[in-house]
């Protein structure tokens, strides 16, 4: 989950608290650019530069349906929906949250192939080989290093990239709940 970080105290409180009641295990911290120059790609971003709480939640990978990810979403649209009392009940509340406020994705700089070594929920060290780059007749063009200590949010599938592509996301946690 990405909650975005306006500079407006009370705002980026309400987006906080919306992001908490989601249910979801990281929340991860993005500040957002100058209000004058809003992010193009970035209803969630737009959204809370024009004043009004919002973020972005994502679970799941490859968009294959899984029963479990689509309850994670129910139990957090519900939380939402009673959070801001437009529900009536009690926030479910099944998760020790990872909050970060570094975001970080990590880009393939080569045309090739792309053979992971981490999966998603590993933590890495700042260094650490996630992963590799071969030409498509197997010849190694690149290891890929997490550049930070923290934890993989994202892992590309599809094994063709092209240079800029994104390989991997991670976050590196500054806080967690107890």
């Amino acid at each position: 989950m990405i909650a975005p970080v306006t500079g407006d105290e009370a705002l980026d409180t309400r987006i906080r608290a919306m992001a908490v009641a989601y249910n979801i295990p990281i929340i991860a911290s993005r500040k957002m650019p100058d209000p004058a120059r809003p992010p193009v790609r970035s209803a969630f971003g737009v959204t809370a530069l024009r004043g009004k709480p919002a973020m972005l939640v994502e679970s799941g990978q490859q968009g294959i349906l899984n029963m479990t990810e689509v309850e994670t979403h129910l139990i957090g649209l519900r939380n939402v929906l009673i959070h801001l009392g437009m529900l009536p009940g009690q926030v479910v509340n099944t998760v020790k949250r990872l909050f970060s406020e570094e975001h970080m994705a990590i880009r393939s700089e080569h045309v090739g192939m792309w053979y992971p070594a981490v999966k998603i929920t590993d933590w890495v060290k700042a260094g650490q080989v996630v992963g590799h780059i071969r030409d498509y007749f197997g010849t190694p063009l690149a290891e890929v290093k997490a550049v930070s200590d923290g934890i993989v949010t994202v892992v590309r599938t599809s094994p063709a990239v092209a240079a800029g592509n994104v390989l991997l996301e991670e976050d590196r946690i500054t806080s967690r709940e107890e």
